[in-house]
């Protein structure tokens, strides 16, 4: 990667590659295991132990990812390709925040890998661990209701099926977006505050276009030479797109 950089943006921004991997790395090191797997049970307990927020406040973690990538590299190809991460998450790379960086060490430093088979057999995979431990999967299978004991804090008991079928469980795992949770699945509940008052938006507006030959030199023209089979290109609007998006 430093030579790659050396040779398309110079010297200057070879040498920053290096220092600003560091600074991820040390971002990562500190965030997975003070922040990210962790449980938290109140707003205090993020202040629980302190040292780490200091540490983060220390390393630039809350200012903001475009501004620190920014401090390490002029280049604007530069800056775009090593913040544009914040996306995964839903944000602009101009207001998340620094410690979104985590992202960029998993995506630049750590790398991404392809499973055999495509992304599909993650899903079959876990379904035959999941059967194999003596779980029985279940699909096509809708659920209109999360069934709970009378009560505002009435325990869940199992879910109710379309067809009117009930399905006991002593705990439920629902992963559909919050407020559709609410109004579909749980409507006698009050739905909280910040799931009113969210507002949706896209991190990005996909196409999946099936075309013959190859892309990388443009819808209209051939292969790019060197081309891999994943790019990724970057349009001029580059904030213009966020503001519009976000």
């Amino acid at each position: 990667m430093t030579e790659e950089i050396r040779s398309v943006c110079g010297s200057k921004e070879a040498a920053a590659f290096g220092p600003f991997c560091d600074w991820l790395e040390r971002l990562y090191r500190l965030e997975v295991p003070s922040f990210i797997d962790r449980n938290y049970d109140s707003w205090l307990d993020i202040a629980r132990p302190l040292s780490p927020i200091v540490d983060l406040v220390r390393m630039g973690g809350l200012r903001r990812l475009h501004s620190v990538v920014a401090g390490y590299f002029s280049d604007p190809r530069l800056q775009r390709l090593f913040s544009f991460q914040a996306l995964y998450a839903g944000l602009s790379p101009f207001e998340a925040l620094a410690l979104y960086g985590v992202i960029d060490y998993m995506d630049t430093v750590e790398g991404v890998l392809f499973p055999r088979g495509g992304m599909h057999s993650v899903a079959t995979g876990l379904a035959r661990a999941a059967e194999k431990a003596g779980a029985v999967v279940e699909l096509a299978s809708g659920v209109e209701r999360i069934v709970r004991r009378p009560g505002r804090d009435g325990a869940v008991t199992g879910v109710r099926l379309d067809g009117g079928e009930v399905v006991k469980a002593d705990a439920v795992v629902c992963n559909v977006d919050l407020p559709v949770a609410y109004r579909q699945l749980l409507p006698e509940l009050a739905m909280p505050r910040v799931a009113r008052r969210g507002r949706y938006s896209p991190s990005c507006v996909v196409w999946l276009a099936g075309v013959a030959g190859g892309v990388a030199g443009g819808l209209t023209g051939g292969v790019a030479e060197g081309a891999a089979h994943h790019n990724i290109h970057f349009g001029q609007g580059w904030e213009d797109s966020f503001a519009a998006l976000m």
